[in-house]
């Protein structure tokens, strides 16, 4: 079958058409859905929209008055990678408000194992009697940190923002304050940590 240039000029557009319509169906078949509240507001209420990392993101209706923090709880609270240090969770909501709740950077991950004969004389590192490494959690940075058992990026972040928001601790059980270390995550840190 033999096609003139102009037959496969159309057969060439059409095939691109085609294709972007597909595409588009996929695009929209991928994306998050909204649900959007029915009914239009009320006075005193609001209509806000949360995303980011949150657990349920969505458009919710809730009393005027209501700060950041509440909508967050109402949207089943912040997912474990959220920053909420980099929010005003007081802040007072507006009708038609978006909120973009920020994920905690990404770090790149270090292993320290091939590293002990660089960091004998560390600030946020040093050796025990038994030459194992303890991390200074006061001054440890967040690689150093997750070489601890246990402790991931986010708790990382978490000891740091922590520290920088009260100050250094000074006993592993200061450590119970930081949300995602509770008492077992404690005992399996507690021999590798100083202050």
């Amino acid at each position: 079958m033999d096609f003139s240039r102009q037959e496969k000029l159309v057969l060439l557009v059409l095939g691109g058409v085609l294709a972007l319509s597909l595409f588009i169906l996929y695009q929209r078949s991928t994306s998050p859905s909204l649900t959007i509240p029915e009914g239009k507001g009320t006075p005193g209420e609001l209509v806000v929209q949360i995303q980011g990392a949150i657990q349920n993101p969505g458009v919710y209706r809730v009393p005027e008055g209501t700060r950041l923090y509440e909508l967050v709880e109402t949207a089943g609270g912040a997912t474990e990678e959220a920053a909420l240090l980099d929010l005003n969770l007081a802040a007072p909501l507006y009708d038609g408000q978006r909120i973009s709740v920020p994920r905690i950077p990404e770090v790149p991950d270090h292993s320290f194992s091939n590293l002990d004969h660089f960091i004998p004389n560390s600030l946020s590192m040093e050796r025990s009697a038994g030459s194992d490494i303890l991390v200074n959690v006061n001054s440890a940075s967040a690689d150093e940190l997750q070489s601890l058992p246990g402790i991931g990026k986010v708790i990382a972040s978490r000891i740091i923002a922590y520290r920088q928001e009260h100050g250094a601790f000074s006993r592993p059980e200061d450590l119970l304050a930081v949300p995602g270390i509770g008492e077992k995550r404690l005992e399996d840190i507690r021999n590798q940590i100083t202050f």
